[in-house]
C-alpha cells in the first residue's frame, strides 16, 4: 500500500472510531446506526452531511414511516449526498426506489398493466455512480414495490403540492420502518407538507471549499503558495457551491497567474450571472444536480 493509501485509510478509521466514540456512551438500544459509505472519499464535506442525515434518518426505528426532507439552493450537493445514502443504505431495506425527478410520477391509467421486472430494469434507475435519466412511472408501479414492506425511497426535484398530494397517495403504502425522503429547492413545500425531519444542506464550509476547488484546479488538496490569494477570490466567486467551485476550479487548471487573473475578472464583474450560467449549462434538460457526479467523481 503507498503512503497516500496509508494516510486515506488512518484518515477513514480516525472519523469512524470518532463516531464511535461520540455515541459509545448511550445505551445500546438508543445508539444510532450510522454506515461507513466508501463512497465519500474525495467528495469534500459529505462525511459531515452524512453523518447529519443519517441522525434524522433513525434507522433503528422500525415502527415508523418516517419522512425526511433534504433542502437546499441548486448546486449545493442534496442530490450526490441523497444518492449516497441511497446506496449505502438500500441493502437494509426490503425495497428501494430512487425517482430522479418527481415530475416523472404519473397516475396510472385504469387498465393499464405492468411487470416488475419491466420495473425495475428500465423505469426505476439503481444508481450505479453514473448519470442516469429515469422515464416515467406510474405511481402504481411504485406501489406495488414498497407496499406494505419496509421500504427506501428517495423521490428528487419536488417542487409543487400536486407532486406532494401523489407522494402522500404512495407513502401510505409504504411498510413499517420505511424511510421517504424528498429532495426541493423550497422548504416551504416540506413545512406544508408536515415534513418534521429536515436536512437543510448548506454551502461549504471555508476549508471544505478551498479544499474541492483546489482539488479541481490543481490536483492537491492545497493551492500553491503564489495562487493563495486567486484561490480565494476563486471560492468567493463560487460562492462555495460544489459544483460551481469544481467547474471554475477546471476551467482555471493550467493557466498562469495572468491567465487566472484575467478569468477571475471576467468571473467577478457579475458574479450571480456567472452562478446562474454555470447552473443552466450543466442543468439544461434535467433535473437540478444530475451533473455534479459527473464533476466531482471525474
Amino acid at each position: 500500500m503507498s503512503m497516500s493509501g496509508e494516510a486515506e485509510l488512518v484518515e477513514a478509521i480516525t472519523k469512524r472510531v470518532e463516531v464511535l466514540l461520540r455515541y459509545s456512551d448511550k445505551p445500546s438500544n438508543q445508539r444510532e446506526t450510522y454506515p461507513l459509505t466508501t463512497k465519500v472519499s474525495g467528495l469534500v464535506g459529505l462525511d459531515r452531511q452524512m453523518l447529519a442525515l443519517y441522525k434524522l434518518l433513525d434507522l433503528n426505528s422500525n415502527e415508523e414511516v418516517r419522512l425526511i426532507g433534504i433542502c437546499g439552493p441548486g448546486g449545493v450537493g442534496k442530490t450526490t449526498l441523497a444518492r449516497l445514502a441511497y446506496e449505502d443504505l438500500s441493502k437494509n431495506f426490503h425495497a428501494h426506489v430512487f425517482v430522479d425527478n418527481a415530475k416523472n410520477i404519473y397516475q396510472q391509467d385504469p387498465g393499464e398493466s405492468y411487470s416488475q421486472e419491466t420495473f425495475t430494469s428500465g423505469m426505476i434507475q439503481r444508481w450505479s455512480g453514473k448519470k442516469t435519466r429515469g422515464q416515467s412511472v406510474s405511481a402504481g408501479v411504485i406501489k406495488s414495490t414498497v407496499g406494505h414492506r419496509k421500504g427506501l425511497l428517495v423521490i428528487d426535484c419536488v417542487d409543487s403540492m400536486e407532486q406532494l398530494k401523489d407522494i402522500e397517495d404512495i407513502v401510505g403504502w409504504c411498510g413499517s420502518g420505511s424511510r421517504v425522503i424528498l429532495i426541493t429547492q423550497d422548504k416551504n413545500l416540506l413545512d406544508k407538507f408536515g415534513v418534521k425531519h429536515v436536512y437543510e444542506v448548506s454551502s461549504l464550509r471555508y476549508d471544505e471549499a478551498l479544499q474541492l476547488f483546489s482539488q479541481s484546479a490543481f490536483e492537491e488538496k492545497n493551492p500553491p503558495t503564489s495562487f493563495e490569494s486567486l484561490s480565494l477570490r476563486a471560492i468567493q466567486v463560487a460562492s462555495f457551491l460544489p459544483l460551481t467551485l469544481k467547474i471554475i476550479g477546471s476551467t482555471l487548471q493550467g493557466k498562469d497567474e495572468e491567465g487566472w487573473e484575467k478569468e477571475l475578472q471576467k468571473l467577478e464583474g457579475d458574479q450571480e450571472k456567472t452562478i446562474m450560467e454555470i447552473m443552466k449549462k450543466c442543468y439544461a434538460g434535467g433535473n437540478e444536480e444530475d451533473q455534479i457526479l459527473s464533476y466531482i467523481l471525474s
